[in-house]
This record gives structure tokens, sequence and C-alpha cells, in this order.
């Protein structure tokens, strides 16, 4: 995306950001932030050229990765509530799919609900696995967790290549597959599409 930034000191055009999201903007103008009053204090010497160069040239993985198209696959580790609201922002604002497939695993230390409160509304399919991560959480309790919430039922398989494979067969070209949840399973994600 292309944004304008403002900060208490300066305001910046024309900034490239290779990244999906207003939150991503917001993050960037605290880093902004943040620099100029390195420079202000003479902590640091960096030019704005430099400073535009190196966000233009970001790479977030697992942050709103954008891994393939027709269908689209996005890989995100929402792994708490306020991530996971962006995560659901960012993709109604800013994709256009028919269906949306979630493909969900988390660690089982995280407030569960709240995070899949802000989510499971929006699937049209839900896959809930589990990494191989042992504090990962079960997709039994997950499968509980969200029928309770929402009364949808989810599509349970027991690790992340198969989770894949089936929402890969699930989705047609308009769809947009949404693999979210701990970093653990953005890796495995990741694994698995590589190998397909």
């Amino acid at each position: 995306m292309i944004c304008k930034i403002k900060t208490w000191r300066h305001t910046y055009h024309d900034i490239v950001l290779p990244l999906v999201g207003i939150h991503q903007a917001q993050n960037c103008a605290l880093v902004l932030g943040a620099l100029e009053v390195m420079r202000c204090r003479n902590y640091i010497s960096i030019s704005d050229d430099v400073i535009r160069e190196a966000l233009a040239s970001l790479y977030c993985p697992a942050r709103i990765e954008i891994f393939s198209k027709n269908p689209s696959i996005i890989l995100d580790f929402a792994h708490t509530v306020d991530s996971m609201r962006f995560l659901k922002k960012t993709l109604l604002e800013n994709f256009k799919f028919h269906k949306l497939i979630l493909i969900l695993g988390f660690s089982q230390d995280k407030d569960l609900d709240n995070i899949l409160k802000e989510i499971v509304w929006e699937g049209d399919c839900i896959v809930v696995t589990r990494s191989r991560n042992p504090r990962a959480a079960e997709p039994d309790d997950l499968y509980r967790r969200i029928e309770k919430l929402c009364g949808k039922r989810s599509k349970i398989l027991d690790n992340v290549r198969d989770a894949v494979a089936s929402a890969k067969q699930i989705a047609s070209q308009d769809d947009l597959i949404c693999i979210t949840g701990s970093a653990y399973l953005a890796g495995e994600a990741r694994q698995s599409l590589d190998l397909q």
C-alpha cells in the first residue's frame, strides 16, 4: 500500500509499505516517531531516503501474507483478541471473495473464546486443527467452542497438512482460505503449502 504517515514532527508522503492493513500503517507511524526522537537526540543519523527504502523492502512472514491466488491463501498468526480483530477487519476491507474458509489452530493457553468470537462468524467453512507443538489446543475443544459460540460445525483434522489439503479441495477460484492462529500453525502451514 502507499500511504501518508503523519508523526508528531513530520509528514511522510507516498510511503510504500508492502504490508496489508491500516494497522500496519499505524505500526509504521510508531516506528517513524521513535526514529525521529532518536534523530533529534543525535542517537542515530539516518536519512529519509534510507527510511523509505527500508520500509519499501519490509517483509513480515505470516502477517497477512498472501501466499497464493485463485484461490487466495492468506497466512497470519493472529493469536490474540486484538490481532484477530485486525485480521478480520483487514480481510473484510481489503479482499474480495465468495466464501471465507478458515483454518484455525491455537495454543491452549490463549483466550480462545474471545479470539474465536472475533472471526468465526465470518467463516463460511471452518477447519480446526493443531500444530505439532505440545501446547496446541485440541481440535475437539476448538470444535466445541465454535459450536457453542455460533452454532457452526467445524471440520476436524488432526494435522496442519491435512487441514490445508482439505481447505484447498473445498475452495473454488474466488474463495479465500485464511490460515490463522499460532505461529506454530503458520510455520507448519507454510511448509505444507511449499510442498503442495
